[in-house]
């Protein structure tokens, strides 16, 4: 589910405390593994391990995962490197592999619809990260005029038969949002609404994961001491990158 029945978000009971010590020479894997492990209680390791190797795998992120750009007192964190060139590849590359777990626990919850507002970079990386999957189907609404011409191409070059974008005419990104919120509360036999917005915790979890490995490539790079503070600037049109990057150092 992408949203609690009284229309909020799913959040965790606790932030759990992960020691980034234990994680300074692992690979993007490992945190990735060592933070999620806490919140999907009801995966299995072995279940949480398959889904975070297939989802930060050469196949979707050729390069690297991540990278650092330093300047004097300042470093630049590229989240770039995924299949659309943009920071919602770090969690929706995972999401889908996430989902189709789910969904072999939980065969009972019927068709999976996947419903998304986007101003533009959400749309592509939704449509991208999940057009392999067999199980799940994807709409996208954007406000038609509303965003930037590269983004609606890229958008519209992952229409397949399971994912497809809708433009909205006269409307904007909140009457898209709001219109995703209000479907995700109907019911509907044999089917199941879900989101990839960041009101989904299981697009929120993952983003935590940067935010670690970050801290960790500073100081390995002698950027920063370990336990130093980090003041971290995000530029974001909504709440989502920002909201993940609560967390303590121990």
């Amino acid at each position: 589910e992408g949203i609690s029945p009284d229309g909020g978000l799913f959040l965790p009971e606790e932030i759990v405390s992960v020691d980034y010590r234990s994680l300074l020479e692992a690979s993007y894997l490992e945190p990735a593994f060592a933070l999620l492990r806490p919140y999907l209680d009801d995966f299995s390791d072995d279940e949480i391990l398959a889904a975070v190797q297939a989802a930060y795998s050469p196949a979707s992120f050729p390069e690297k995962v991540f990278g650092l750009h330093q300047d004097k007192t300042e470093a630049f964190l590229e989240l770039f490197h995924g299949q659309t060139l943009t920071f919602k590849d770090m969690a929706l590359s995972l999401l889908p592999h996430l989902m189709d777990v789910a969904l072999m626990k939980h065969p009972e919850v019927g068709d999976v619809r996947i419903l998304t507002a986007t101003s533009g970079d959400t749309g592509s990386a939704v449509l991208s990260s999940f057009a392999s999957s067999k199980h799940v189907k994807v709409s996208v609404l954007y406000p038609d005029g509303g965003i930037a011409p590269f983004q609606e191409k890229q958008m519209l070059s992952f229409t397949s038969p399971r994912g497809r974008a809708y433009a909205l005419k006269d409307a904007n990104f909140d009457d898209c949002q709001s219109l995703v919120k209000k479907l995700l509360l109907k019911k509907e036999k044999g089917i199941t609404y879900s989101s990839a917005n960041s009101i989904n915790v299981g697009r929120l979890l993952p983003q935590i994961v940067y935010y670690y490995a970050s801290y960790i490539a500073l100081i390995k790079k002698g950027f920063i001491k370990e336990d130093e503070p980090l003041d971290v600037v995000v530029p974001t049109g909504n709440f989502g990158d920002i909201f993940a990057e609560k967390k303590k150092k121990k």
